[in-house]
């Protein structure tokens, strides 16, 4: 006999979520609420991929406050490495070559 159609809550959206927000990956997921991973992609993917962007877009928020708020040097480093492109390059002296 076939189960039952699922049917997500509000709350289980909610949990969902938050486990994704923490960085749990999708399988374990599955696993800590009783579910396939197949069930758990087809009913929750929005909400996996929106809790995730939601956290990525506070932390990008608040990364940008504290660099460009000129109190934070790390994070001001931080960010023009990671999103501004910027990079340290060393210079190095060429090896010497062999003389014929």
């Amino acid at each position: 006999m076939p189960r039952a159609k699922l049917s997500p809550t509000v709350e289980d959206r909610r949990r969902i979520g938050s486990l994704s927000v923490c960085g749990i990956e999708p399988d374990d997921i599955a696993r800590y609420v009783d579910l396939s991973e197949i069930t758990l992609q087809k009913y929750y993917a929005k909400d996996i991929f929106r809790a995730k962007t939601e956290a990525n877009a506070k932390v990008g928020k608040t990364l940008l406050e504290m660099a460009s708020g000129g109190g934070n040097v790390v994070a001001t480093i931080f960010y023009l490495k990671t999103r501004a492109g910027f990079r340290e390059h060393q210079e190095t002296a060429a090896p010497p070559t062999a003389i014929p």
